[in-house]
């Protein structure tokens, strides 16, 4: 019977020592849907990533900005606000690889293409991640995030953002396209769960 316990007991911390183990997860907040477009005009889609409130014309504390430009080809350009910017080599901006790591380490945009904005020809026609850094207002704290863009062909338009996630605590590392999953958060409830009737058995024991 002891033994059983025992392995019961050593199941669940080793449940919740797996959720542990995991600490680049724990401060992700994501948004997952539904898709944002971007209007295909000089001001496209401003977005504050923490509140979530986008809009066709600059809103507060704006993290993001992807809008068309008419004097390049293709059109779709991104622009970030002072502190902001996009992972990206020269001026253009570069789609990631899931997985990839976005962080103080990542090298970020600063110089703008003449005409304005970075460019994005890489990712017309195609979905992919790009890899953003923003100010929090508030704390002027810096943080890294993703998102998932989907470009027409061409121009890059229609285009709209599918998803987003960023990384809450500040100056930390976020891997492109992840998110923590739901089944995570039931197995560490399962795993507390077991502790605690492992330790209500022990004391009945005794």
């Amino acid at each position: 019977m002891h033994t059983a316990q025992t392995l019961r007991g050593a199941l669940a911390v080793t449940a919740l020592a797996t959720i542990m183990a995991a600490p680049a997860q724990a401060g992700i907040v994501a948004y997952t849907g539904p898709a944002i477009p971007i209007t295909q005009n000089i001001d496209g889609l401003y977005l504050n990533v923490i509140t979530g409130v986008s809009a066709n014309a600059a809103v507060s504390g704006w993290d993001i900005n992807i809008y068309s430009n008419s004097t390049i080809t293709p059109t779709l350009a991104f622009w970030s606000p002072t502190g902001g910017g996009y992972v990206g080599s020269g001026v253009e901006v570069t789609p990631l690889a899931f997985g990839t790591s976005i962080g103080p380490g990542s090298s970020f945009l600063s110089t703008p293409n003449i005409g304005g904005g970075y460019l994005a020809s890489a990712f017309s026609g195609t979905t992919a991640l790009f890899g953003f850094r923003f100010v929090a207002e508030g704390t002027g704290a810096t943080h890294y995030g993703w998102a998932r863009l989907s470009a027409g062909a061409g121009g890059g338009f229609p285009a709209s953002i599918l998803a987003y996630a960023y990384e809450n605590v500040a100056n930390t590392a976020i891997q492109a396209g992840v998110v923590p999953e739901p089944g995570t958060y039931a197995l560490m409830l399962a795993g507390l769960a077991g502790i605690a009737g492992f330790a209500a058995r022990r004391r009945k024991a005794a």
